[in-house]
């Protein structure tokens, strides 16, 4: 009896200590768990870099933003749209004379006619040094024929290279009838073939 005692009593304690051993795994965190929380941890970290960085830009460079992208804006809008203010927090106000306009009180083109300005001015600025060409890929795909024509007539004017990606006709067009110089490159893409069954 003593013996099957010391049995029984070494099972419990192992059943026990297994039991605690589980206990505590269950407390640790799990490899996975640690990489998550790593995660989060980098996460969190470049969010705040990030916002800092965005800070750091805007007081470096925001008038200067605001400024250029509002002169091209007021440009290629024929002085409908004179101002344009980009706070801190990125967000966007338009001013037409002294009437304020929010983002979602405007038209897709004239959105994509302040995106376009900001994309230049941003583009200006930090090339400043040493100019560097703008890509636009069917920068022009929702503008109407006037819009088009008043940015097109602004590139003519910038000495600035700027290459033009579009499926259409229209651009060069509008370039040829305001006497606007441009180098033309034609790329046809053709569909491509399927292989036929064996």
């Amino acid at each position: 009896e003593i013996g099957s005692g010391l049995v029984g009593s070494e099972m419990c304690i192992r059943d026990s200590f297994n039991i605690l051993e589980s206990q505590t795994e269950l407390e640790m965190p799990t490899e996975r768990e640690n990489e998550r929380k790593q995660y989060l941890s980098a996460c969190d970290i470049a969010e705040k870099t990030i916002r800092a960085l965005t800070g750091e830009i805007y007081e470096d460079f925001g008038d200067r933003i605001n400024s250029r992208t509002s002169e091209i804006l007021s440009h290629i809008t024929q002085g409908k749209y004179d101002r344009v203010g980009i706070n801190e927090k990125m967000e966007v106000s338009v001013y037409a004379g002294t009437h304020v306009c929010s983002p979602k009180q405007l038209s897709t083109g004239t959105l994509e006619q302040i995106y376009f300005a900001l994309r230049i001015s941003l583009g200006e600025i930090l090339t400043d040094e040493e100019p560097m060409p703008f890509l636009l890929d069917e920068t022009f795909a929702r503008y109407d024929e006037t819009r088009i024509r008043n940015t097109l007539q602004w590139i003519g004017t910038q000495g600035r290279q700027m290459i033009l990606f579009t499926c259409h006709k229209r651009e060069m067009e509008y370039l040829d009838e305001m006497g606007i110089a441009y180098h033309l490159s034609l790329i046809h893409i053709s569909e491509p073939t399927r292989p036929e069954p064996i």
